[in-house]
Order: C-alpha cells, then structure tokens, then sequence
C-alpha cells in the first residue's frame, strides 16, 4: 500500500490480472481511484473522490470522479494517456462509468438533477458521446449495469418500489424489457456477455436469461441456492451467489455442455470461492444488496 493510504476496495479485474478500485487516504479522508495486480502495491490514478470501477481486456480503466465544480464526472485512464475526463449526458451530474468494453464504449448511470430528471442510465462512445437511456412508462429511473462488445446495454428500469430488467441495443437504439414464462420482476440485469447471455438477480433469485428465456440457476445447479448472478463472461462462466444449506457465498458456474444447448438441470457446475477471491467479488455483494435502487456492475 502507498505510505499515507490504509485499505483499498477492489471493483474489477481483466483477464490480464490488472485490478481496479480505489485506496482511503488516511490524511485527507477521501478515496482516490487505483490500480494495481496481485504482486504490486496500488498505482494511484486520480484524486479525491475518485474511484476507478472497471477496466477492460486492453487495460483501459473507468469510473468517476470529482472535476473542478464539486460534481463527479466519468473518467477514462490509459497508463499511456493518464486520466480523461468524458463529461456527462445532458441534464446529468454525479455520474460514473459501471462497465467498459473492448472498444472503449462505456455505461453506467448518474443523478439527473441539473433540471433534468431522475437517475437515468447513459451509454458513451467517443464518437457518439452520451447518449442517454430514459425509462419508459410507468417507470421513471434507469440504471445500466453491465455492457458487451456488441455495444448491448443491460440494467434495470425502475418505479420507486420495483424494477424491471431491460436490454438496450446501442445500434440500433432498440430497447427490451426483459420477459419470459419466468416472472424475473422485480429484478434487474447486472451482466452481458458477447453470445448475449444475460444475468441478474430478481426476488425468485438469480436467473440466466437466453434466447428470451430466463432460467433460475438454482433449477439448473444441483443442491445450490443461488440467490444472486452478478457477472457472466464469453465462455458462460457466471459469478454468483447461494447456499446448499451449509455453506454460504461467492460461486463460479461452469457450464458443462455448449453455449448453444438449452440450459438444464445440473447444465452448470459449482466451484466455491475462497476468501481471496471475495475480496475481488466484494463489489458485487454490494451491487445486489443495492440492486433495485441502483444497478452496478460489469459483463468480461
């Protein structure tokens, strides 16, 4: 740790082992925005009030930060370029990246109140800028958790008392709510991965929604619980969490047949994470916990 900071917050992780967060600086009392892998000391990348969120296979780092008026803005860093400021969707303050693909494209939500509105979800590209997602009626906050290389954007929309999820489609600025004979509402969708598999976490539990179906894990995962899915990456692996009555915690899902078969009971099997790998899941626990009033996270 860096003389000065006590205790760090892991947000993400690349397959490259490059982990994001921030570091609490013991003098000023504030966060800053860090990297760092396994075998080095956290590199500080912002200043206060800054948290890096999420970084992508080429090592590109996002996240929020305060800029120079008191409001957090979303930030790109690059060990090349260093940190970059992206401004914020119109309307929009106290805003922050969530999730960043393999082309740079970013999502996440902010604070509409600059005479704007609710909380609303945004996606960024540089070409494009913000662009952001408004709810449909009768809802009236959007949050966008998680977002592929296809540029397909999924989060959860929201009514004050529940949420329902959604997948936005960047290209062609298609939006679907996310239904199938599996009622997953209320609930939210946390991740997509690049087959468009997507995750979440509903009342009912943690669900795999593919092809327009959604399926409970806990149905496909024999003697499993599984109360919350938080992550799924492009070989289907799926970060989640549950209990078999006498263990409770963080689980990798492996899937034992081809992407393209019909999920079916005992399709997944289960490896308990161990503390160490808590503590890079750590961000996810708070993301369920929060999930219907706010939609963290970030598909691999």
């Amino acid at each position: 740790m860096p003389q000065g900071y006590a205790g760090s917050t892991v947000e993400g992780i690349n397959d490259s082992g490059l982990i994001v967060g921030f570091a609490l600086n013991l003098a000023q009392n504030s966060d800053f925005a860090a990297v760092w892998t396994a075998s080095s000391n956290p590199l500080i990348i912002g200043g206060a009030g800054s948290y890096a969120l999420a970084v992508n296979s080429r090592g590109e780092v996002a996240g929020g930060a305060l800029d120079g008026s008191g409001f957090t803005q979303v930030f790109t860093w690059t060990q090349q370029h260093g940190m970059t400021f992206r401004g914020t969707f119109p309307g929009g303050s106290n805003i922050d990246a969530r999730a960043i693909n393999a082309a740079g494209e970013l999502a996440g939500w902010g604070n509409g109140t600059l005479g704007c509105c609710g909380d609303r979800a945004f996606f960024y590209s540089e070409n494009g800028g913000f662009l952001r997602i408004d709810p449909p009626s009768p809802y009236d906050l959007s949050y966008a958790s998680g977002l592929n290389n296809r540029g397909d954007v999924v989060g959860s929309f929201q009514d004050g008392s529940e949420g329902v999820p959604f997948i936005f489609n960047t290209s062609t600025n298609q939006l679907a709510l996310v239904s199938s004979s599996l009622d997953v509402v209320p609930g939210a969708a946390m991740a997509i991965n690049n087959s468009d598999w997507l995750v979440g976490t509903s009342t009912s539990g943690g669900f795999l929604y593919v092809n327009g179906e959604s399926y409970l894990l806990s149905d496909l995962v024999q003697g499993w619980s599984i109360g919350e899915a938080v992550d799924i990456n492009s070989a289907g692996q799926i970060l989640a969490y549950g209990t078999n009555g006498q263990m409770t915690g963080a689980l990798l899902l492996t899937r034992t047949g081809t992407m393209t078969a019909t999920p079916e009971l005992g399709s997944f099997t289960y490896l308990a994470m161990g503390f160490g790998l808590l503590l890079i899941a750590a961000r996810f626990t708070k993301a369920g916990t929060a999930q219907f009033l706010a939609a963290p996270g970030s598909p691999s």
